[in-house]
């Protein structure tokens, strides 16, 4: 479909059905995502300790004051 809207003259109507088309692939990969998670292979767990993750990202923003909206 990419290919031949991409033969298409530029128009509106090309524009909506391009639009049309990423919203499919967007579906389309959530489809496939969820799909995979409901398999049991798709989907591997493991312990994992985030403490250290959260304090590298806490520590890059040790220094910086909250900025005010």
């Amino acid at each position: 479909m990419k290919v031949a809207l991409a033969l298409l003259p530029q128009s509106e109507k090309r524009a909506r059905m391009e639009a049309d088309v990423v919203e499919m692939e967007v579906m389309i990969t959530g489809i496939l995502e969820l799909e995979r998670l409901r398999d049991a292979r798709g989907l591997r767990t493991e312990p994992l300790d985030v403490l250290p993750i959260v304090q590298e990202i806490a520590a890059q923003f040790r220094d910086r004051h909250p900025v005010s909206s």
